[in-house]
């Protein structure tokens, strides 16, 4: 059996579900998933919830006997001697390991090729399609999909601008970064109308210069909703403008329009070079 430790928000369980679906079908593990962050989430953590359910793998939930009987695997006298001696392989395994069976997986598994091979597969059980939208939701679903071109903005702030977090990921998606990625898509379609997703829309109005009348604040609309549900919007434009967050990373990729362009800042965190998370085919702007 492997265990996938499982945290993070919307996006980074998306990545860590997908990636355990691939070990299944392709390598033919027998994977199952560690939930147990969502009741003790460590201090300093943006507080967030488990979305197995929604995304359909309640059924592939550990027991804390199975996870502690891995875990203590790795623990145990004989193994912790061993690995003084340089003798013994942990099992408790990151992304810079080769996983083998009997593992406890911890990572986020950020990138496409980690599913490769199934994408069909992740695209059905990630359909947030198939769920009930409010009414609220499904007139702004009315508004992109009446637009003569669709755009999608996703700013994020929020948690992104506390003093750990910017360390990490600030300055990548500058003001910069945004009349960039708008013009480009100006150029191509005069007539675009951006839809604009934010945790901080009053942030995300000062760092954006778009006429008003080109721009509909989405999450001003929305008010309180499902997380999926903006999610889900943004992936019904015809293009987006993503963030550096794996929540516009998801909409973008699962975004099914033949003819879709995506815009995606040159790196993902302030120490990157090239980031693999970013996918081949979007355009990468540097800013």
């Amino acid at each position: 059996m492997i265990i996938i430790k499982v945290m993070g928000g919307l996006g980074n369980q998306m990545f860590q579900y997908a990636f355990g679906e691939a070990l299944k079908r392709i390598e033919h593990f027998d994977v199952k998933y560690d939930i147990s962050y969502f009741s003790d989430i460590p201090e300093g953590d943006t507080p967030r919830m488990s979305y197995d359910q929604l995304l359909n793998q309640s059924q592939d939930i550990a027991t804390e006997e199975e996870i502690q009987l891995l875990l203590k695997k790795d623990k145990a006298l004989r193994n912790r001697i061993k690995k003084i001696l340089h003798c013994y392989k942990s099992n408790v395994l990151t992304e810079a390991d080769e996983i083998v069976d009997e593992s406890y997986l911890n990572g986020y598994w950020q990138q496409e090729s980690y599913f490769k091979g199934i994408e069909s597969v992740i695209r059905k059980k990630y359909d947030f399609s198939q769920y009930v939208l409010s009414e609220k939701a499904v007139n702004v679903l009315s508004m992109i999909q009446n637009a003569k071109y669709s755009a999608s903005i996703h700013v994020r702030g929020g948690d992104y601008l506390s003093d750990t977090n910017s360390s990490i990921f600030g300055g990548v998606c500058s003001e910069a970064y945004y009349k960039k990625a708008c013009d480009y898509v100006l150029k191509q379609n005069p007539n675009v109308t951006f839809f604009m997703f934010s945790n901080d829309t009053a942030w995300a109005k000062e760092i954006l210069h778009i006429p008003e009348e080109n721009v509909v604040v989405v999450s001003d609309l929305l008010g309180q909703e499902e997380e999926w549900v903006e999610l889900y919007l943004m992936s019904c434009c015809r293009s987006n403008i993503i963030a550096n967050s794996s929540y516009s990373w998801w909409a973008a990729w699962l975004n099914t329009n033949e003819d879709k362009t995506v815009l995606s800042p040159s790196r993902w965190k302030n120490s990157d070079g090239e980031s693999k998370i970013i996918c081949k085919d979007w355009i990468r702007i540097d800013a």
